[in-house]
C-alpha cells in the first residue's frame, strides 16, 4: 500500500533526505501524520505494481491473478478495493498480528523519498500458497512473476512456484529486485534463480551480482551473457536476462546472443517521478510476452509502459493505454 502526498515539511519534521529510502521495523508516526493531510492511496509495492501496468498494457483483457499477505486493517481494505479497481484478481493472506505493508511517498521538485514498513508483507505462509483457492491459480497460469524480495517473506513459496514452473515447463520470471539481496541472501537467491527462466533487474542490480561472482568487468554485454549461461533446472529453454539502464539502452541476452534496445527519448521536461519505471517495465514486457510477442515487441512494450509512469508522480494509471499491439516500434506520449 503506498501512500503519497508532496510536501517538503515532512523531510523536515521526520529528518529525511530527499530522494532517500528508509526501511523501519515498526509503524513509523509518519503514517498516522500522512492520514491527516490530502494524500493519494496506489496499490503497491513493487510486484503488485508490475501487475497493475500489466492488466493496463492488456486493455482490460486477460487474467492477472496476485498473491500476498496484508493485515486486517484499514490499510488492508483499501489495498484489496484497489487492486480489484486495477482489475487485478488478489487472494490475499490476511493476518491480524501483523499491520498491512505501507510505504510512505513524499515528492518534493520531482524527487521521491520513501518511508517503507513491510510488516504483513513479510509475513506470507507457505500453507496459504497449498490452498485450494491459490492452488487452483497456480494450475491455472501458463507464466509466473515474482520480486527476489519475496525470498524473505516466504522462501519457501517462491522456491516452490519456480519448482512448478520447471516441472510444468511454464514460464517464470524472476527481478533481482535489490543489490542487497545478492549480497547478504545469495544463497537463498541462487537456490530460486536456477529456476528463473527469464531474469531482470537495473544496472545497479547487474553489477552487484557481477561482483559478487567475481567477474572483472563492468560491461553489461558480458554480464547479461555470464547470468544467462549459469546453470538452470528447466533446460528446454535458455534463461533470457534483462538489464535496464534508465534512459540508457536495455540489454537483454537471449539464446546466448545479446541486444542493445535504445529506450525511446522523453522530454526531460515531462519527466516527473522515475522511481516506478522499473517495476512498469517489467508489466509491460509482461504484456507483451502473455501475448506470444517476439521480445523485441515485449521490451517496446516495456519502454512504453515505463515511459507513461515517469510522467505522473506515482505508480499511477489515469488514462486508457495507447500503445499499439501491431507495431514493433511504439512512441511515448
Amino acid at each position: 500500500m503506498k501512500i503519497q502526498t508532496e510536501t517538503k515539511e515532512l523531510l523536515d519534521r521526520y529528518q529525511l533526505k530527499e530522494a532517500d529510502i528508509v526501511m523501519v521495523n515498526e509503524s513509523h508516526p509518519i503514517f498516522s501524520d500522512m492520514l491527516t493531510r490530502p494524500i493519494t492511496f496506489t496499490a503497491g509495492g513493487s510486484g503488485l505494481n508490475s501487475m497493475r501496468g500489466l492488466k493496463w498494457m492488456l486493455k482490460g483483457t486477460g487474467k492477472v491473478d496476485f498473491v500476498g499477505c496484508i493485515g486486517q486493517d484499514e490499510y488492508g481494505q483499501i489495498l484489496s478495493k484497489t487492486s480489484r479497481e486495477d482489475g487485478i484478481d488478489t487472494h490475499y493472506q490476511v493476518i491480524t498480528e501483523h499491520q498491512t505493508g505501507c510505504c510512505c511517498s513524499i515528492i518534493y521538485q520531482k524527487d521521491r523519498t520513501l518511508v517503507a514498513f513491510v510488516s504483513a508483507a513479510g509475513h506470507y505462509s507457505f500453507s496459504h500458497y497449498q490452498t485450494k483457492d491459490v492452488q487452483d491459480v497456480v494450475l491455472d497460469s501458463e507464466i509466473f512473476y515474482a520480486t527476489a524480495f519475496f525470498i524473505l517473506s516466504s522462501y519457501e513459496t517462491i522456491l516452490a512456484v519456480g519448482q512448478y514452473a520447471a516441472q510444468s515447463d511454464k514460464v517464470f520470471m524472476m527481478n533481482i529486485s535489490a543489490p542487497f539481496l545478492i549480497e547478504g541472501f545469495w544463497d537463498k537467491f541462487y537456490a530460486v534463480f536456477q529456476y528463473a527462466d527469464i531474469i531482470v533487474g537495473n544496472e545497479h542490480e547487474a553489477t552487484a551480482f557481477a561482483i559478487k561472482n567475481g567477474w572483472n568487468t563492468n560491461d553489461f554485454n558480458e554480464i547479461a551473457l555470464r547470468i544467462a549461461q549459469l546453470p538452470k533446472i528447466n533446460q528446454s529453454r535458455k534463461r533470457m536476462v534483462i538489464i535496464t539502464q534508465g534512459a540508457r539502452n536495455t540489454t537483454v541476452c537471449e539464446n546466448d546472443i545479446v541486444t542493445q534496445y535504445p529506450v525511446p527519448r522523453i522530454d526531460p521536461s515531462l519527466i516527473q517521478d522515475t522511481n516506478g519505471a522499473g517495476d512498469s517495465f517489467v508489466g509491460g514486457f509482461l504484456s507483451g510476452l502473455s501475448k506470444g510477442k517476439s521480445t523485441a515487441v515485449c521490451v517496446t512494450a516495456g519502454h512504453y509502459c515505463a515511459g507513461y509512469i515517469i510522467q505522473g508522480t506515482g505508480v499511477v494509471f489515469s488514462k486508457p493505454s495507447s500503445f499499439d499491439w501491431d507495431t514493433d516500434s511504439v512512441s511515448v506520449n
